[in-house]
């Protein structure tokens, strides 16, 4: 048993106790045990489960660790309980975080433990430095950034990306006006040849083909309407692309991927963030649901969320809009905590009120053609 016990509050903001935790063994190298005072409601998330999971990626400062769960509008609950499990451990030092839990745990928490010696207890306002509330008052910045996995870990998420760019940021920063620019509507026919049953099944087998082989027939939309092979051809020589060696990834890019790859590539620039801070392409699973978003990262503690739609023109692309920020803002809500952000990027520009009022009550960031 470690002489020092590290009491958490538990709540469905995971995010806090790991921020604390981390900035906590910055700063004091001792190994400690770990209390987390939750909730039945709370445990059935196993939100204590995912807290520890998400430290124990970097952190190896933990003798044990227990939890109990206690009545969230009860002190004398809270009393009770922690007087039964302190009863049967022997400790001489404390460090309370009660930024998570209710406010009758938090206010239970800092009465019984501020007569304990050798007790310290910290709170973190969202958005603030850290405070030391007792014994006396001090503020700390928190400095220790998580990364990605830690906060996907933190949330009870599993993730996967590859971080994997099919041209590199000197070509997409251009590849809009050298290419793009002049030859959008061109670029409609590999859409439908990406959708076409053929080309998927092609690609489920093989990394690329050659598409002078593959018969003219083939090249067809989703309602059996014949697509100009030649015209395919050249799209994808104005790419760059080897028409004889073509791939399910060349294929993605051309019909959309370069605007995420231009986003990706901008961010990590501009911020200098690392590979475990930022990420493209990301499959994200929790409980069961799966979801794939195309840009995430992490800076100054928080989640920044991205949904790329490289262009929204006309009626149909306002219904692509539309669905786009019903999907971002149904992920948000259920995936990420409070301090986390959402954006929607795009090449087009947007006028339409109806859109914009949208995703300003999802709070999602619209960054248009004028914006980028």
């Amino acid at each position: 048993m470690a002489e020092k016990l590290v009491i958490l509050l538990v709540s469905e903001q995971t995010v806090p106790n790991v921020q604390f935790l981390k900035w906590f063994f910055k700063n004091n190298r001792e190994t400690v045990d770990i209390l987390f005072i939750s909730t039945e409601k709370m445990e059935n998330k196993k939100k204590s489960h995912d807290i520890i999971e998400a430290i124990l990626l970097s952190e190896t400062h933990i003798a044990k660790w227990n939890k109990i769960c206690v009545d969230e509008n009860s002190l004398d609950d809270f009393e009770n309980k922690v007087d039964s499990l302190l009863s049967e451990w022997n400790h001489s030092a404390f460090a309370v975080n009660i930024t998570g839990g209710t406010k009758i745990m938090s206010l239970s928490a800092y009465t019984y433990f501020q007569d304990k010696e050798n007790c310290e207890i910290f709170y973190q306002p969202l958005n603030q430095p850290l405070q030391r509330l007792f014994p006396e008052h001090a503020e700390f910045g928190i400095s220790e950034l998580l990364n990605l996995k830690e906060y996907m870990t933190a949330h009870g998420i599993v993730f996967s990306t590859t971080n994997k760019c099919v041209k590199e940021y000197d070509y997409n920063k251009n590849v809009y006006e050298s290419v793009i620019r002049d030859n959008r509507k061109l670029i409609s026919p590999l859409v439908e040849m990406q959708n076409n049953a053929y080309f998927k099944n092609i690609f489920k087998r093989k990394d690329s083909l050659n598409l002078k082989q593959v018969p003219d027939e083939k090249f067809t939309t989703q309602d059996g309407k014949l697509l100009d092979k030649n015209l395919v051809c050249d799209v994808v020589s104005k790419f760059g692309f080897d028409i004889e060696n073509f791939s399910n990834a060349e294929l993605r890019y051309i019909t959309g991927g370069w605007f995420e790859e231009f986003v990706y590539q901008k961010i990590k620039d501009t911020f200098g963030l690392s590979d475990d801070k930022i990420a493209l392409n990301v499959r994200i699973e929790k409980f069961n649901d799966k979801n794939e978003l195309d840009v995430i990262y992490i800076k100054d503690n928080c989640l920044h969320v991205i949904e790329c739609k490289s262009f929204v023109d006309g009626k149909e692309g306002y219904k692509v809009l539309n669905d786009a920020l019903y999907k971002l803002q149904a992920i948000m809500k259920s995936k990420f905590g409070l301090n986390a952000k959402s954006y929607l990027y795009t090449k087009s520009n947007i006028t339409k009120d109806s859109a914009l009022n949208r995703a300003k009550e999802f709070g999602i960031e619209v960054v248009d053609g004028d914006k980028l």
